[in-house]
């Protein structure tokens, strides 16, 4: 069997289930299975799950306590059977027919790693494009740890698909995945943290600059509400982040200024409004952002990055806050 397709599920719409599915093709060949992990959803998903599930070949259920997308990937990982492991989120979608076009790339050169790209709209993929990419060959593992601590490596993102941090347009090989399990005990930047992992252990690594994936925003995932334990979660990342990749400190550091923005959305912003200054300026001004930011390399940061690395090193936390107060009032509303 060449593919493992593991889906995750949380009480995602039947919709969303369905599309994914469709995705696939509805009825995969003998050649993939699909392990629909059920990360303890509520009866009605997980009925519609068995009710899908009986309807198409080669798709099969399993069924686990609610412990987050890291330990359900994670046991679909090991309940694999195939060559390739192929992780797709319940309300996302892959491209029709590109499992079948990587089939005979995968088959001659069985690299550990096959990185595409993601988009938000469908594109066209036929085996041409990928072959007539393939030139891009291997990639070095430096670039990669760069790009995803700064996602902003040109070769690596384009206008309309990029190569994403999330496990997603990715073909890894099944001995690695299973050796490079996603850390359970981090609920954010986790992704982050599996791919240094798969990058530090393999050897053959391909990047081909097709989409695969069709990314659809879900305003109700953990990347979209309030987290309040985000000061101590991104901590522990950039912990383990320095363990695994100690030689880029500058890069580490100008990474944090993004988690900056991403702290004040989703940390201060996502909060009751009662308070929410106050919590701001109390996280804004402890050791950890000000070693961080101001090991930053501003050369490397662009736009509200850029402010924002500007204005905290100025100590203009009042303006600084009110600028983030603009962009999340008006600017930000539609993305």
């Amino acid at each position: 069997m060449l593919y493992s397709v593991v889906i995750p599920v949380y009480n995602n719409e039947p919709d969303q289930i369905k599309r994914c599915l469709d995705s696939l093709c509805g009825h995969p060949g003998p050649e993939t299975e699909v392990l629909l992990v059920d990360d303890g959803s509520d009866p009605e998903t997980a009925l519609f799950l068995e009710q899908i599930a009986s309807e198409l070949q080669n798709v099969g259920v399993f069924r686990m306590p609610h412990r987050g997308v890291s330990s359900a990937r994670n046991y679909g990982t090991a309940k694999a059977h195939g060559k390739y492991i192929v992780y797709v989120d319940a309300d996302d979608e892959i491209i029709p027919g590109c499992l079948q076009a990587f089939a005979g790339l995968l088959d001659q050169s069985s690299p550990e790693i096959v990185f595409t790209d993601i988009g938000r709209e469908r594109n066209l993929l036929s085996e041409e494009i990928i072959y007539r990419n393939s030139s891009y060959g291997t990639v070095r593992k430096e670039n990669l740890f760069s790009y995803f601590l700064l996602m902003n490596t040109a070769a690596l993102r384009h206008e309309s698909h990029w190569l994403n941090r999330a496990p997603h347009g990715r073909f890894v090989r099944s001995d690695l995945a299973k050796a490079s399990t996603f850390p359970e005990d981090l609920s954010f930047g986790e992704d982050v943290l599996w791919n240094i992992k798969l990058v530090s252990q393999a050897e053959n690594i391909l990047h081909i600059p097709v989409q695969t994936y069709v990314y659809h925003k879900n305003l109700k995932s953990a990347t979209q509400t309030e987290r309040p334990l985000f000061p101590e979660e991104v901590r522990k990342l950039f912990l383990r982040i320095r363990s695994w990749i100690p030689n880029l400190e500058r890069e580490i550091c100008t990474s944090a200024v993004e988690y900056f923005t991403i702290m004040m959305r989703l940390y201060v912003f996502a909060s009751a409004a009662e308070g929410r200054y106050h919590r701001y300026l109390e996280e804004a001004r402890t050791g950890f952002w000000k070693t961080n930011i101001k090991g930053a390399d501003p050369r490397k940061l662009k736009g509200r990055y850029f402010a924002t690395a500007f204005l905290y090193r100025l100590h203009m936390y009042r303006i600084l806050y009110g600028m983030f107060w603009v962009y999340y009032r008006f600017i930000a509303r539609g993305e």
